[in-house]
């Protein structure tokens, strides 16, 4: 999974996990969807949910912040945490696998 993800970085030219690619790996794939899940456990609850809810039930930021009654801006910032966090929790694993 990490070369995968290094080559399509490598082709944009920076770092950047979004909601395509993980839609992508996430439906595509069984064993990219594997270890995206396992990595997802790491992340707290509500990162969990947020990315669940978002990224693999395809529900709108103004629904998510609807059904937890804050903001959307709020839920935009956790979003952008949450995949901020599992991108470094996919590059360390990766990095263990290469060692």
């Amino acid at each position: 999974m990490i070369n995968y993800c290094q080559d399509i970085l490598k082709k944009n030219n920076r770092m950047i996990l979004d909601e395509k690619l993980l839609l992508q790996l996430g439906k595509n794939e069984d064993y990219r969807y594997i270890e995206i899940e396992e990595a997802m456990t790491y992340l707290d609850d509500d990162q969990r949910e947020l990315i669940h809810l978002k990224y693999f039930q395809d529900i709108k930021i103004k629904e998510i912040a609807m059904m937890w009654n804050c903001p959307e801006g709020t839920v935009k910032t956790l979003a952008f945490k949450a995949l901020r966090t599992l991108r470094y929790i996919l590059e360390e694993k990766g990095e263990k696998k290469n060692v």
